[in-house]
């Protein structure tokens, strides 16, 4: 009898202990980043931030917005989530630590291409930058209408330029390493990324969330709607968009219809095959082999899927997490390595 009840009382308790577990974040919860070394295959979730003697604290309850990989070491990343501020870490995802000391939405990260210690975040309508590798941070602008900064990148070429993109639709540029801003260009929509040439860098994409896809060829005194003429239904609803860093001027672009490639700067473009019917699928999050095109990966609410040869064929993998896959980012070093930050859809 005295047996019985001490197996009601474990039962009974461990459901309490196990609730517990994860609202202290003992790594048991499924957000957070996870990380593949063998092409999304398998996963391995890197959340650890610290232990003080029994007490781990991790970033397992975390939700990721966005991934930054340093362009010189590819184990330097900031994590910026959603609710939590920014992340830094120096050795591939196996501990972080909260930097910026700013809580809320990390709309964006970007590294100067020359030097590893300096990058810039934005944060609702603020940016910020360090040029200490995170230790210390200068808030370098605030927007007057108190509009979202959506976007921000560097001109891999020339480091004294850095564009920011706003929900409101402006572009804005500056030529002093963000001491001072202008307005570029109004697209009079939500700008939700920024991608500039590294071979070319007169050269500027800007996507809109739902008015198209521009180009600028004279560092954006000129834009050109590439999506303008293209007949794909829900073709202006913006996803998501990569370089094919093999080529000169390609790129592959995520919106409702699905996934578009093209390899001279937008002057044509195909279509590539889906598992899915054109417009049956909201992609998330998109990644590309920085050393071989053919390698293409997406991410929707259900799954991830992977192509080895350009969209001919694609594998389906399960998610590695009860969240939805929000940002995949491919080591710039080691394509076999693939970060994947996921999130909690609203």
């Amino acid at each position: 009898m005295r047996k019985k009840i001490f197996l009601t009382a474990v039962l009974f308790i461990l459901p309490f202990l196990l609730t517990g577990c994860i609202r202290i974040n003992t790594g048991r919860d499924q957000g957070g980043v996870f990380k593949s070394f063998n092409k999304m295959e398998e996963w391995e979730q890197k959340v650890f931030v610290s232990q003080i003697k029994k007490k781990k604290t991790t970033i397992a309850n975390a939700n990721i917005a966005n991934i930054a990989l340093n362009p010189q070491d590819s184990n330097f990343i900031y994590l910026g989530t959603k609710e939590d501020g920014l992340y830094v870490s120096f050795d591939g995802g196996e501990k972080w630590s909260s930097v910026l000391n700013k809580k809320g939405q990390v709309e964006s990260v970007a590294f100067d291409f020359k030097s590893s210690t300096i990058a810039y975040v934005s944060m609702e309508s603020k940016i910020f930058k360090t040029t200490n590798q995170g230790d210390d941070w200068e808030e370098i602008y605030l927007d007057a209408n108190q509009k979202i900064i959506n976007f921000l990148a560097v001109d891999p070429n020339d480091s004294e330029k850095v564009y920011a993109g706003l929900s409101d639709g402006r572009l804005l540029r500056s030529l002093d390493y963000g001491k001072s801003w202008l307005v570029l260009n109004d697209f009079g929509n939500s700008i939700e990324q920024i991608l500039i040439n590294k071979n070319n860098s007169n050269i500027i994409y800007t996507a809109t969330i739902s008015k198209g896809f521009y180009k600028s060829a004279d560092q954006g005194k000129s834009w050109e709607d590439l999506t303008k003429d293209l007949k794909f239904s829900g073709i202006k609803k913006f996803k998501w968009v990569v370089f094919d860093s093999t080529k000169d001027d390609a790129l592959i672009i995520a919106t409702k219809y699905g996934l578009l490639k093209t390899d001279n700067g937008g002057k044509n473009w195909q279509e590539i095959n889906l598992l899915t019917l054109p417009g049956k699928v909201d992609i998330l999050c998109l990644a590309i082999n920085p050393f071989d095109a053919n390698e293409i990966y997406y991410g929707t609410k259900e799954a991830l899927f992977k192509t080895i040869d350009k969209g001919k064929t694609w594998k389906t993998i399960s998610l590695p997490s009860d969240r939805a896959p929000f940002y995949l980012a491919v080591d710039n070093y080691n394509p076999d390595v693939i970060y994947l930050g996921v999130a909690k859809i609203k």
